[in-house]
């Protein structure tokens, strides 16, 4: 039987390269489309876990395949170093953000947002693909990753780092007057949606609403529930 070998980061390299002739032509919608099969092409290449150097180079090209292709939609997402006010020392200074606002926010007018919480395999490249649709309602979006996950800094062996790290975002979103901090939802996809469930209740005060998508709750890990699932 003939084995079939496929470099997944090559092709992914493949589709950037189109993609870049592409808009250095003004071809900017096969610019975007290609931007966004690189990206996705990296998504599997770096799944599940980051465990290695490959696996971190695929993250790390995804996030800027994906920020392309997004912006030459005129989707306005961009990364932002949120200061980690809340964090301890070993958490690091920053927490990565994706934010994108509709034209038109300001002070003035200041726009509701949906504050996405990714799951353990969707992350920000992954959950960005809902900007669009937010961003035509004139809705911005922001995106953030749980523990463990993508660039997350908040500790794996410590209960309350996801809290820290909200309360830190929740700041900045506080201080950023082109946001309607009254406006705030939350959204959490898989195990964020765990996280949202948890959220609604350590931040009850400071989301406007909470979505739980596909999210666990109470038993669910524990042995029993493990037992039962055959």
């Amino acid at each position: 039987m003939a084995i079939i070998r496929f470099d997944v980061s090559t092709h992914a390299s493949n589709l950037y390269d189109t993609a870049a002739a592409a808009e250095q032509a003004g071809e900017l919608e096969k610019a975007s489309e290609y931007y966004l099969r690189a990206a996705n092409v990296w998504f599997i290449s770096r799944y599940p876990h980051i465990l290695i150097d490959i696996q971190r180079n695929a993250w790390e090209r995804s996030k800027v395949s994906t920020l392309k292709g997004l912006q030459l939609r005129g989707i306005p997402m961009e990364e932002i170093l949120v200061p980690h006010k809340h964090g301890l020392e070993r958490e690091g200074k920053h927490v990565p953000i994706w934010i994108s606002l509709p034209s038109g926010a300001s002070k003035e007018n200041p726009v509701s947002i949906v504050f996405g919480i990714g799951g353990l395999d969707s992350w920000r490249p992954e959950m960005a693909c809902f900007a669009a649709a937010y961003h035509q309602c004139g809705i911005g979006m922001l995106l953030v990753e749980i523990p463990s996950t993508g660039d997350s800094p908040a500790l794996i062996d410590d209960p309350k780092s996801p809290d820290r790290q909200w309360s830190s975002v929740l700041d900045w979103v506080d201080e950023n007057e082109a946001i309607d901090s009254k406006k705030v939802v939350g959204w959490g996809i898989s195990t964020g949606g765990y996280y949202a469930i948890r959220a609604a209740y350590t931040h009850h005060d400071r989301f406007l609403g909470m979505v739980s998508h596909g999210g666990t709750c109470h038993h669910v890990f524990d042995p029993e529930w493990l037992d039962g699932i055959e």
